[in-house]
């Protein structure tokens, strides 16, 4: 390999991991211990917000009946969905392709740091980095006292992706890897082995960053942290071009190879990719966002708990490669399925070591945690409760770094419904933060970030898209288009639902950063063709356009940030800031490739920065 960005050993990382992993359990353990402490003063209390949640919930989403009641906010979550699944062209395949009270140091300080660093925690376990990262009495970010401005971006793959079940190398498997636009199998010209893009980590953060980035949202896994996980190491290029040329070689047999990106670029394992993006964005002086994306790098977008456990929400999807029914977190998943397991401890550990990064690199530019993405299985007052501890263990490694902290979904997996206001408002996955009105986090208001997701039609058809007609009373999804309804953007409908979910904590002075958002522009163009031939009778082709438009005008003017899905074009539903040269069958080999940028995503999501 001759690219220097990567230039660490999976045995060194290993040694460090291991040296952090006392510090993170004691850590733990002392939060849970506190709360263990505290729970019979509460118990009668946290029983009677439960039932009463519950009971509310009893009456809501009439709409959801079916297993769309997953799906008033399901694929929101196929923002992500796709943007996981990947396709290894050289196979020939194709795919759709592709998240209290606490006895810390930050009880009593934090109210006093939004504009000055000078008086943070001096407990002995919080770190001390330069930057220090807090929000100001207007609801607004700063870096060591000063304004920080965010222009926010995702890019994926780090936190596992979805190969096909045919794949030649690694069938079915879930590499972690960062999409970088440089694929093994790219050949410019006709001397093999294959020569790939060319491009680089480094040309894409210049590229973007010229664009006017400055917040990279990383999503991760807790297995993207584990050196030695075998879906993060294992060069296929290295392994096929070994096979023809002496200038390569490879220590994995043609069973254990699983990353597609070109030897120039290849990683050593996960968390040295990890750790390197880290270290070169802080070069480049270029923010970053750890976000906890699932429990599993394997069951990826649908988790929607910790402890997730089949069958999931695309179970039955049509014409669907990528499903995860052999795969849990959760122990009591049944025969016949592996278990990934995690649960609230071991998330806690998780968090208390992505804390710990900005210390053991060395950097100051991770801005915060995005504790988990779209926790939809949660009422309110259940992902309050775990937030809350998020908080207290983020904040007892390091207490310069932001909490962000998504909302919960309109709907458990049970079917009982969790409470959102409108009925007709149903929010998608991470959208719904109306409980937080009566309920609000145990967060000090300046170290939180509240950071909804929402996602128009070229994620799922919702039915405050369609046109409000007889035929069309309460469907949603397949069953909108296989009635022929037609999708009609209405701002004011969709802005009134907004505020209800979210946008009215920014008229309380909390910062609000839509964590995602996103889509096609020209959808269902672009889409499988199951969905291009299920809306091929809408009037207008730019639904998704004017969507997008009706968001940020909103965001605009409530003066809402937002961070765009995504960077990178490998998302099947939502596509990226960049183009993407793959075609479904005029160009299957173009996957993974990018093009230029898509101006008019940049039109959008500049008028946000602007």
């Amino acid at each position: 390999m001759n690219n220097s960005l990567f230039n660490l050993t999976a045995s060194s990382l290993l040694l460090v991991f291991l040296a952090g992993c006392s510090v993170e359990s004691d850590v733990v353990d002392d939060i849970l211990s506190d709360t263990e402490d505290t729970s019979e003063q509460t118990t009668d209390d946290t029983t009677t917000d439960d039932s009463t949640d519950d009971s509310e919930d009893s009456t809501d989403d009439s709409d959801d009946s079916t297993d769309d009641s997953d799906d008033s906010t399901d694929d929101s979550d196929d923002s992500t969905d796709d943007s996981d699944d990947s396709t290894d062209d050289s196979d020939d395949s194709t795919d759709d392709s592709d998240d209290s009270t606490d006895d810390s140091d930050d009880s009593t300080d934090d109210s006093d740091d939004s504009t000055d660093d000078s008086d943070d925690s001096t407990d002995d376990t919080a770190s001390s980095v330069t930057g220090i990262y807090r929000i100001d009495e207007n609801g607004y970010i700063t870096e060591n006292g000063s304004p920080f401005e965010p222009n926010c971006v995702s890019w994926f793959g780090l936190e596992g992706q979805h190969e096909p079940s045919d794949a030649e190398y690694n069938a079915g498997g879930a590499p972690m890897e960062l999409y970088v636009g440089n694929m093994w199998w790219v050949q410019d010209g006709s001397e093999w082995p294959a020569n790939g893009t060319g491009r680089t980590i480094e040309q894409t953060i210049e590229e973007a960053m010229a664009e006017g980035v400055n917040l990279i949202r990383l999503p991760i896994a807790p297995q993207t942290l584990d050196a030695t996980d075998p879906q993060g190491v294992g060069s296929i290029g290295e392994y096929a071009f070994s096979t023809v040329s002496s200038d390569y070689s490879s220590d994995y047999s043609a069973d254990e190879v699983v990353l597609k990106n070109h030897p120039d670029v290849v990683q050593e394992n996960s968390r040295q990719a990890l750790e390197d993006f880290i270290t070169t964005a802080d070069a480049y002086g270029l923010k970053v966002i750890i976000d906890i994306h699932s429990c599993s790098n394997y069951i990826g977008w649908r988790a929607g708990d910790l402890e997730a456990t089949p069958p999931y929400v695309d179970a039955d999807r049509v014409d669907y490669d990528y499903t995860r029914e052999d795969y849990a977190c959760g122990v009591d998943a049944g025969d016949g399925v592996t278990v990934h397991e995690y649960n609230e401890e071991l998330w806690l550990e998780t968090l208390a070591e992505v804390a710990g990064l900005s210390e053991e690199l060395g950097v100051d530019n991770i801005l915060g945690v995005d504790i988990f993405n779209e926790p939809w299985n949660y009422t309110w007052s259940e992902w309050k409760d775990l937030a809350e501890k998020a908080y207290d263990t983020i904040s007892a490694v390091n207490d310069d770094m932001l909490i962000i902290v998504e909302g919960v979904g309109s709907a458990l997996k049970d079917d009982t419904a969790v409470e959102h206001g409108d009925e007709s408002s149903a929010p998608n996955w991470g959208e719904n933060l109306y409980g937080f009105a009566s309920d609000p986090l145990d967060i000090p208001q300046d170290r939180l970030i509240l950071s909804p997701h929402t996602y128009g039609p070229s994620v799922f058809v919702k039915n405050i898209f369609l046109e409000q007609t007889e035929a069309c009373e309460g469907l949603e999804g397949d069953d909108a288009g296989e009635a022929g309804c037609d999708i009609v953007i209405d701002s004011e409908a969709l802005e009134a639902a907004w505020e209800e979910h979210f946008g009215y904590l920014r008229d309380e002075g909390y910062a609000v950063l839509v964590g995602e958002f996103g889509g096609m522009i020209d959808w269902p163009a672009g889409a499988d063709d199951y969905y291009q031939d299920l809306w091929d009778h809408l009037s207008d082709d730019n639904v998704d356009e004017q969507w997008q438009n009706a968001l940020v005008d909103y965001m605009v003017d409530q003066d809402i940030e937002g961070c765009y899905w995504s960077l990178n074009p490998e998302s099947a539903d939502t596509g990226g800031l960049y183009n993407h040269a793959w075609e479904a069958d005029t160009n299957e080999g173009g996957w993974g490739t990018w093009e230029d940028f898509n101006d008019t995503k940049l039109d959008i999501v500049k008028k946000l920065w602007n």
